[in-house]
């Protein structure tokens, strides 16, 4: 469930931007085990879509296109691997090449899918609901995990060099498995977008935290 770095193109439908086209940035940090990667961002929004590139010190390619507030599209290109899912008709189609090897997996859909948190939770994060439960595929081996996000209440964080009240989020997978891996997210609960980012791949892999740097507000571009 590690946190996708590098550069990420998202095309997102969403009734709540307006018609006006504009562009704001982020700076995000990760550290997982003393690497530390910065990545940068630049998102533009234009009426009903939204798209989001990011540039990582690792200059590794994600790109996600979506509609209708769900994701229609996840492909990751990193040096020795490329990793995507589609969406269709109800379902799902996840391939992943690595050198002459290549796997792929279709799965039928009973909840929402989301492949990564920055930017899909963020109609969550801002809606009533607590509690929030989409399904996720891993890019080790391409199984289908439940996933269940839960409103944990209003915390002071630290960070930008300020401190800022967010919404404590805790992401994790469902039923029995919530042992084995959880996230724990923090947001702002004015834009829904994400502050820091606690997590690791599973039991003995390392912890990483993301952590956002700096964001500019949106402009008209």
């Amino acid at each position: 469930m590690k946190k996708y770095l590098g550069i990420l193109s998202i095309c997102l439908s969403c009734v709540t931007f307006a018609d006006d086209k504009t562009t704001s940035t982020y700076t995000y940090q990760s550290e997982t085990g003393g690497k530390v990667t910065k990545t940068h961002w630049t998102v533009t929004t234009d009426g009903d879509k939204m798209e989001a590139i990011g540039k990582s010190d690792d200059d590794d390619n994600t790109t996600i296109n979506y509609g209708s507030n769900l994701p229609l599209n996840f492909k990751e290109v990193k040096k020795d691997s490329t990793f995507e899912v589609k969406y269709h008709s109800g379902g799902i189609a996840a391939t992943l090449l690595q050198g002459d090897q290549s796997q792929e997996k279709h799965y039928s859909l009973n909840t929402n899918w989301i492949q990564e948190f920055n930017f899909p939770l963020r109609e969550f994060i801002l809606g009533k609901q607590n509690s929030y439960r989409f399904c996720i595929v891993s890019p080790k081996d391409l199984s289908l995990n439940q996933m269940q996000a839960q409103k944990k209440g209003l915390q002071n964080v630290e960070v930008m060099g300020k401190t800022m009240e967010a919404l404590f989020v805790d992401i994790s997978l469902t039923g029995f498995k919530s042992m084995f891996w959880s996230a724990k997210t923090w947001f702002d609960p004015k834009t829904g977008d994400l502050l820091i980012y606690k997590a690791n791949e599973g039991p003995g892999t390392p912890l990483t935290t993301q952590t956002i740097l700096e964001r500019s507000e949106p402009k008209k571009s």
